[in-house]
């Protein structure tokens, strides 16, 4: 995509007037700054035959002109500018704690494949339809989703400089435009499905997928968890795993049943097999925590392996939640462990997984077996002649 992009990044413009060298056509308005063009009432920048509306107000077009002209490399009053600018500000709220890392690493990946299709656009420049055009490649490169994960960094960014009267900026353009339809997955591992790639995994694996079915936590946030940190005695005596959600910073107290405890006692005996010292619940032979692609590769071989498709990590937390819901667990339960800020959200994501045999209205309506048939009124002078 972004070779796409790079090529499209300035998209209000439209191709110079040329002289029969190729050269662009010199304006006849004097006193204008470098690379800056008058045409028909409108200003526009020149970037190598392409032309950038700088709009009609002369001073604002100005300013941003000198802004082009200043610095090649870094324009001050540029989207590239402004997001090196949010995503200290990013940093700084993690800082603060009041913003997750993984939610900081989303927007840094959203903003790099942002930067090279709107990075040299003045913020006061893009419209909705460059928006739109953004959303629009990314749907012809079938990745409609992350496009539109893309365009939320995108808003949010836009949101922040509008509450600073940061850039000059006075709308967000984002909100005119609609997303990328979504189709939700509604995947549902079957208990024989997880039964073949089990068989497969490793007791590593096998303890990772089992403690994201049963805690109903993202895959990530379980490689994080430590027995000195998370595994705490309550003061009643018993044993809880607790944390806070990485993208929410929801705390959540988990008593360890029978069997979670199980699963705490198979990960320390794999420990001691490999003979490694390591505080992580989930840990390579080298007692190191997991890179979440690192072991959803390994993953990704075991479902090949059981000749599994379409079966990532994610479903398994599907699949305990949906399990919970049919074996009678309140949905305010499962909302909680889920970490959905609505209790609809969480209804959603159970029930669109649920696929049951269902049979027909069977209720007798009392009909006649053989309804009768209505015949045809005669006249009386049917079959008569007449004179």
């Amino acid at each position: 995509m972004k070779d796409q992009i790079v090529k499209l990044s300035l998209q209000d413009s439209q191709p110079a007037a040329k002289r029969p060298n190729g050269r662009p056509r010199k304006n006849p308005a004097q006193g204008l700054p470098k690379g800056v063009q008058l045409r028909s009432g409108t200003f526009y920048y020149t970037h190598r035959n392409k032309w950038q509306n700088l709009g009609k107000d002369a001073a604002e077009a100005f300013k941003i002109a000198a802004e082009f002209n200043g610095q090649a490399k870094a324009v001050t009053g540029t989207m590239s500018a402004w997001f090196k600018k949010w995503k200290k500000e990013l940093e700084a709220k993690v800082a603060a704690k009041t913003l997750s890392p993984r939610t900081q690493d989303d927007y840094f990946k959203n903003i790099e494949m942002l930067e090279p299709f709107f990075g040299q656009m003045h913020p006061t420049l893009i419209e909705a339809a460059h928006v739109q055009e953004y959303l629009d490649i990314g749907r012809d490169e079938d990745r409609p989703v992350r496009a539109n994960r893309e365009k939320a960094a995108l808003s949010s960014c836009m949101s922040w400089m509008i509450a600073r009267s940061l850039g000059g900026l006075k709308k967000n353009v984002c909100l005119d435009v609609k997303r990328n339809p979504e189709t939700p997955r509604t995947r549902y591992v079957s208990d024989q499905e997880y039964l073949k790639v089990y068989r497969f995994a490793s007791p590593v694996l096998r303890c990772w997928s089992e403690l994201v079915y049963r805690t109903l936590q993202r895959p990530s946030d379980i490689l994080s968890w430590t027995r000195s940190e998370h595994l705490v005695t309550g003061d009643d005596g018993k044993l809880y795993l607790r944390f806070r959600q990485g993208k929410t910073g929801t705390p959540v107290s988990i008593a360890a049943s029978e069997k979670l405890l199980g699963i705490f006692e198979a990960l320390r005996l794999e420990r001691e097999r490999q003979r490694v010292k390591s505080d992580f619940l989930i840990c390579t032979e080298q007692g190191l925590q997991y890179t979440l692609s690192g072991i959803t590769s390994i993953w990704s071989r075991a479902t090949e392996a059981a000749k599994v498709s379409d079966f990532g990590i994610y479903d398994m937390k599907s699949k305990g939640a949906t399990d919970m819901y049919l074996g009678g667990t309140p949905l305010e339960t499962i909302q909680h462990l889920c970490g959905h800020a609505s209790i609809t959200t969480t209804e959603i994501y159970v029930k669109s997984r649920i696929v049951k045999d269902v049979e027909i209205n069977d209720r007798d309506l009392k009909l006649p077996d053989s309804p009768t048939e209505k015949k045809p009124k005669v006249g009386k002078s049917f079959g008569k002649e007449t004179a």
